[in-house]
């Protein structure tokens, strides 16, 4: 078994004229066998000023994939994603599909995926709701300049059928630039993206991510 992963941790604590703080922790870990693969990914956001809570995002993610081939597979998924100030409780989303390992070698790794999801939503006020949904997932990464400067994309897609479904899509893009021993610098910018929020609710949100990270 090969074992890879990475774990970036970046926030603030201001006190004095300003009082916020802010913590934000990106995860992953991924186990590979030449059939197999599992990978779990965990991401946390939160802050607050003042007293107040201006974030507070949670997404876990687990997947299951066996390789059919050496490029093409099958995957089974879980997803469990939160977020207070968009009146998120819980978004579970349990999926399989259709997988394609475009490129994987120790400078370039290339995914395309495609499946059906199930989608089950709880809400603190809007009314909760649950829909099957078609799923697309794209992953990216590529090593520059004698691998000290790494490029990562990881986009993730569903649209429900229901005329109540959400089209969803999250988005994370960022640079790794290696330092010594593993540690990295981690400049990361996500997108979450609803077509059908919650009333008073904005349907994206972003936020730009500065972080000192692990890789192995």
């Amino acid at each position: 078994v090969k074992y890879s992963g990475h774990a970036t941790l970046g926030g603030t604590l201001n006190r004095g004229n300003s009082s916020d703080e802010m913590l934000n922790l990106d995860a992953e870990l991924v186990a590979r066998t030449p059939d197999k693969r599992y990978a779990v990914n965990m991401e946390f956001n939160e802050a607050r000023a003042f007293g107040f809570t201006t974030s507070s995002r949670r997404l876990l993610t687990a997947q299951h994939d066996i390789f059919l081939s050496q490029k093409n597979y099958v995957f089974v998924n879980a997803r469990a994603r939160s977020d207070v100030l968009a009146d998120l409780n819980l978004r579970a989303t349990l999926g399989s599909g259709y997988g394609r390992q475009i490129i994987e070698n120790e400078q370039t790794k290339l995914s395309a995926e495609l499946g059906l999801s199930y989608l089950s939503e709880n809400y603190q006020i809007a009314p909760d709701r649950s829909y099957p949904a078609l799923s697309l997932a794209l992953n990216y990464e590529h090593k520059f300049f004698d691998n000290s400067l790494v490029f990562f994309n990881n986009t993730h897609m569903t649209g429900g059928y229901h005329e109540s479904a959400s089209s969803l899509v999250t988005n994370k893009l960022g640079i790794r630039v290696p330092i010594a021993n593993g540690l990295n610098l981690t400049t990361q910018f996500n997108v979450a993206y609803d077509s059908s929020p919650p009333t008073g609710i904005k349907p994206t949100d972003s936020s730009l991510i500065f972080g000192v990270g692990y890789v192995f």
